[in-house]
């Protein structure tokens, strides 16, 4: 019988947000923004994409649409030579995964640009165990779509997926897609915003993710 299980990426298997905060807090500080705060970026992120997170800063901060794209391209420049410097997996998460790739068939869903997601998954050898890895413009935007391919793709049921993220919107795809929901307490969003989407399970770090994990599939 087929299994699978689909990671988000950022606050789920990397530890991004600093890289995240970092890249955004000197990019905007170059257009006069100086009261840009760790938690106004916390907040944007539980329910928002990168590109949302972009257009509705430019919009807060009256950046004007012409500058939209040399922000972008900035933000970008910083976030990927982070990755290198500031980014780094979650204490024992990678060890996780390479336990899970033995016995499920697993992908990774992003809200990042593909390009982006790529060299995260190159730096850190992610592709060592996923064999679906989709990015933004690859799902349209919405992770339902990609967690739809990935069931078709592979012929796995719905009810024999789970889909693993640190963010409410993430709670949200998974139960649009009709998947097993499962939440990362120790990622970027509160407990309490991911409680409020309900979803099917909630692990507070990676060993409890493996036993909630065992649990759903009694696999090990």
């Amino acid at each position: 019988m087929k299994y699978g299980l689909i990671f988000d990426v950022d606050g789920t298997i990397l530890d991004s947000f600093d890289a995240i905060y970092y890249s955004l807090d000197t990019v905007l500080k170059r257009y006069g923004v100086l009261d840009f705060s760790r938690e106004e970026l916390r907040s944007l992120m539980d329910y928002m994409s990168f590109m949302e997170i972009i257009r509705f800063l430019m919009e807060k901060y009256n950046v004007d649409s012409e500058s939209m794209a040399e922000l972008s391209s900035q933000y970008v420049n910083y976030f990927i030579e982070s990755i290198k410097t500031i980014m780094h997996p979650f204490p024992g998460i990678i060890d996780l995964i390479h336990d899970l790739s033995f016995h499920f068939t697993m992908g990774i869903i992003s809200y990042n640009p593909t390009f982006i997601l790529q060299e995260q998954v190159r730096h850190f050898s992610l592709d060592r165990y996923f064999k679906f890895i989709r990015g933004y413009e690859e799902i349209d935007g919405k992770k339902r779509n990609g967690i739809n391919e990935f069931s078709r793709l592979y012929d796995i049921d719905k009810g024999k997926i789970a889909f693993i993220g640190d963010q409410p919107k993430d709670i949200i795809e998974a139960k649009a897609a009709g998947v097993i929901s499962i939440a990362v307490s120790y990622g970027i969003s509160r407990i309490d915003l991911l409680k409020k989407e309900s979803p099917d399970y909630i692990a507070r770090d990676p060993q409890h993710l493996k036993s909630i994990i065992n649990e759903i599939f009694h696999y090990d």
